[in-house]
């Protein structure tokens, strides 16, 4: 068992990386990039990577990072309707049952992450989290920060984050952070290729049995 786990949300606790193609496509659209350039939902998944700006100048925006981020935060402000994963909100509960703190570090912005955690069908799992820190773009020290936090605060001397992307394990290695590799389709599989990660898991419940390698 982890003392503090950390996890992203989209791709990882949220089923919706079709709804951040969409939003990709419709912030492509706004900047009027021909649509010869737009990615197919498979090519867009397999060739993601961060830091954010460099994929968009790939597609050809010429925007400001601050133009980018505020539409693409306008147009996924708009759908927070993909569902958690399925074992998702049963996964929280008995992580934090055991014993483990929990954190969200996330690019999403912060209050859409809460919008989904506290929705309906998720039991309010919002207030089991420690932390919840949204628009973390440089994820490396913000994680480093809430190592220094979490060990300062509450003793805690094993980390763990789950991500879905190679720069979230990325991250989470920088940190010294256990990277958890989230490959719940071919997609995430793309874009861990080469990535390094501690563990990979194809569903959250997964996660229930796992400890720091020795």
């Amino acid at each position: 068992m982890y003392d503090v786990v950390g996890f992203d949300v989209d791709g990882v606790l949220r089923r919706s990386r079709r709804e951040i193609w969409h939003c990709v496509i419709q912030v492509l659209a706004h900047f009027r990039i021909p649509k010869c350039n737009w990615p197919t939902y498979g090519q867009f998944w397999c060739h993601y990577s961060e830091p954010y700006i460099a994929m968009w100048r790939r597609y050809g925006v010429t925007a400001s990072e601050h133009e980018i981020v505020g539409e693409y935060t306008r147009f996924g402000g708009r759908d927070l309707s993909s569902p958690l994963y399925h074992d998702a909100t049963g996964v929280v509960k008995k992580l934090v049952a055991r014993g483990s703190l929990l954190t969200v570090v996330s690019a999403s912005p912060e209050e859409n992450i809460r919008m989904c955690l506290r929705g309906p069908h998720n039991s309010g799992i919002e207030g089991r989290f420690t932390t919840i820190i949204g628009q973390a773009y440089e994820k490396a020290g913000v994680l480093r920060r809430l190592r220094e936090q979490f060990a300062r605060e509450y003793g805690a001397r094993s980390f763990a984050y789950v991500g879905d992307i190679a720069s979230d394990m990325e991250a989470a290695q920088t940190a010294e952070w256990d990277g958890i590799a989230h490959a719940a389709n071919h997609c995430a599989v793309c874009t861990l290729n080469g990535s390094p990660f501690v563990y990979r898991i194809t569903r959250l419940r997964q996660l229930l049995p796992l400890s720091p390698p020795r």
